[in-house]
């Protein structure tokens, strides 16, 4: 929010309140132009401890989980109302549900990617996460579509990089990703969020919301792209996942539904939806300006295809309970975003999953 926005507010009220007032409508204003009111903390749920980067784009309403309840009674042939939801017969008759939230809690440079000999952009990476989410439910309604992207994480090394940017990595005393750098701390899969300099970013909220067996599933794309100044891949990036949209909410619907059991996360071509694979063809990983890490070859050409979280009720619980071979706690999964040749980036981002609300016992 500008200052001519915020004093022309101030202008508009100024004759008809008191000056106690404008001082406290003032500063509301200010908090809300920072991001610091408190309204925009608990936009997470109810949990307050979630200390990261809060993107309220792809948080789905808890008025969602009463409208799918009250789908799934409208099929069984019965109504359904708000007051339903605190009956234990009623809770009997409905399907088992959870409040569920997926971030990014860390990630590793497992190799840096090639740079200009010049660096002009900072030393070492420099390093943006990017997420779009899909929420559907069975019929295939779109129920939230967003996206949000991180600062820029890496150098600082400028004074118009330290407003914008957060500082991470360790390849100077400004910062810079360079191989071997856990990302905010070490382990990345179990960082230390309160270390100094904090990381403002982490964890980076991709999903929360609930999931209803059979009734709603959501489908999250996260990647990361170095940042090298200019638009680089990122406008085609965005028209591929539009033009991807409709084959995502089909398999959306399609996961909704079922089946019970699955990978939680894997690549778009084993998710049954093409159109995500090979998102992005004969594209040029030199070609300078922003790219996506994970750029691989098809024949002559170079292609990226995203990872992807595929979640409805069964798979987030069987997720909860699932530890991927290596160090990381069960429900912290991997996903790998590689680059073939000499492009040279290999980043391992670790993706918590979180159940919000207790688990209702039976009776």
């Amino acid at each position: 929010m500008s200052h001519k926005l915020t004093n022309k507010i101030g202008t508009s009220f100024r004759r008809r309140l008191p000056k106690r007032a404008i001082r406290g409508f003032s500063v509301v204003v200010l908090l809300i132009a920072i991001g610091l009111c408190p309204s925009h903390f608990q936009v997470v749920g109810q949990d307050s401890s979630f200390k990261g980067k809060i993107n309220p784009e792809v948080v789905l309403s808890p008025n969602a989980k009463s409208q799918l309840l009250q789908k799934f009674s409208l099929k069984k042939g019965k109504s359904y109302t708000k007051e339903d939801e605190k009956s234990k017969i009623a809770a009997l008759e409905s399907p088992p549900s959870g409040r569920y939230r997926v971030s990014i809690i860390g990630y590793i440079c497992e190799h840096e990617t090639r740079d200009d000999i010049f660096a002009y952009d900072g030393l070492g990476d420099e390093i943006r996460l990017n997420v779009d989410t899909t929420v559907v439910d069975s019929d295939g309604q779109v129920l939230l579509h967003g996206s949000a992207q991180s600062r820029v994480m890496g150098s600082v090394n400028s004074d118009d990089w330290r407003m914008t940017r957060v500082q991470a990595g360790t390849a100077d005393r400004f910062g810079g990703i360079v191989t071997g750098n856990h990302i905010p701390s070490r382990p990345a899969y179990a960082p230390i969020f309160s270390r100094i300099p904090a990381n403002t970013e982490l964890p980076f909220l991709l999903f929360e919301g609930d999931l209803v067996r059979g009734m709603n599933s959501v489908i999250i794309i996260p990647t990361a792209w170095e940042i090298d100044g200019g638009a680089g891949l990122w406008p085609r990036f965005q028209r591929a996942i539009a033009d991807a949209a409709p084959a995502i909410i089909t398999a959306a619907a399609s996961l909704a539904g079922g089946p019970a059991v699955g990978a939680a996360i894997g690549p778009a071509a084993q998710a049954t939806i093409g159109a995500l694979d090979h998102l992005m063809t004969g594209i040029r990983g030199n070609d300078g300006g922003d790219r996506v890490v994970g750029i691989h070859r098809n024949g002559d050409q170079e292609s990226f295809t995203p990872q992807i979280i595929r979640l409805n009720y069964d798979i987030a619980e069987l997720a909860l309970r699932t530890r991927v071979g290596g160090p990381a706690p069960a429900g912290v999964l991997p996903i790998v975003y590689n680059d073939d040749g000499d492009l040279n980036g290999n980043y391992t981002l670790y993706i918590k999953i979180e159940r919000l609300d207790p688990i209702q016992p039976p009776g």
